[in-house]
């Protein structure tokens, strides 16, 4: 690992959240209190610690329960839900989704990960999937629809459930 790879994981550990999740930097959920987007920060760092093979450490076992914490009956994620349950949106449960089976989480949490496929691939199937929902720089109050993100982070998902569960094979042979 290089110097700088260190330094910021040395970064991502001390802006940890107590409760497990990350607040990134720039991109927001318009109707959370703070405007923040948790699940979008954690999911990134978690998408980070499964590319660098720190799926292990402590922190991301701290994420994936948190994560999970915050996902919606329907199977999908919108916000944080810590003040009001919020609709799930594409973005959200599809990067919520993507990171817990890069990271592994499949294997201690099957029915949620079972939930928030199935909620994705009602989601291709209806069409919602080519909606955006608002996104933006939170802290600069500046709310947008990007076209592509759904689109986008769907199939990086479904890419990612595909991997795990390649079709025709049972739940108990997947590679892991």
């Amino acid at each position: 690992m290089t110097a700088a790879m260190a330094r910021g994981f040395d970064y991502l550990l001390q802006t940890q959240q107590a409760d497990g999740s990350w607040i990134p930097l720039w991109f927001g959920n318009q109707f959370e209190p703070n405007e923040e987007n948790r699940v979008y920060g954690t999911s990134r760092v978690l998408l980070s610690f499964a590319a660098t093979g720190r799926a292990e450490r402590p922190e991301a076992a701290r994420a994936v329960d948190w994560l999970i914490s915050r996902q919606s009956a329907d199977g999908g994620w919108g916000g944080d839900r810590e003040a009001v349950p919020r609709p799930s949106s594409v973005e959200e449960t599809a990067l919520a989704l993507e990171s817990l089976l890069a990271i592994g989480a499949d294997r201690k949490y099957p029915l949620p990960i079972e939930a928030a496929i199935q909620w994705l691939i009602g989601a291709v199937e209806s069409g919602q999937f080519r909606e955006p929902s608002p996104i933006g720089l939170y802290f600069a109050k500046l709310w947008y629809y990007e076209q592509t993100y759904p689109v986008a982070f769907t199939l990086a998902a479904l890419g990612e459930a595909v991997r795990r569960w390649l079709p025709g094979d049972s739940r108990g042979d997947r590679d892991d």
